[in-house]
């Protein structure tokens, strides 16, 4: 993959994941539990709660080694909206998978 080429995931004739993956979000469902630390109940950080079943797969993905030159992050967008989505924006959620550039010389 070049810079600027993307490898965009999405839903296929699911009309309904995206407000799925937001009723699962809002729900708390996949929230990492409250765990003991130190004798003190400890809740997980902000950045790990409220997220829908597309965080918890493109953060799979962020954590094999093959993805370790790549992007990977969850995009609501219009413009690959999936046919007879839901939403009221007529936004879909994706997976977005990008090379990650470098910077040469200085």
């Amino acid at each position: 993959m070049d810079v600027g080429d993307k490898l965009v995931l999405l839903p296929e004739r699911v009309p309904y994941a995206t407000r799925v993956n937001m009723s699962v979000a809002r729900s708390g469902r996949l929230n990492p539990k409250a765990r003991f630390v130190k004798g003190k109940l400890r809740e997980p950080p902000k950045s790990r709660q409220q997220r829908g079943f597309l965080f918890h797969a493109a953060e799979a993905l962020r954590r094999r080694t093959a993805f370790a030159q790549f992007r990977v992050r969850v995009v609501f967008s219009q413009a690959h909206a999936v046919t007879g989505e839901v939403r009221r924006d007529h936004s879909s959620g994706m997976i977005v998978i990008t090379p990650r550039a470098r910077r040469l010389g200085g």
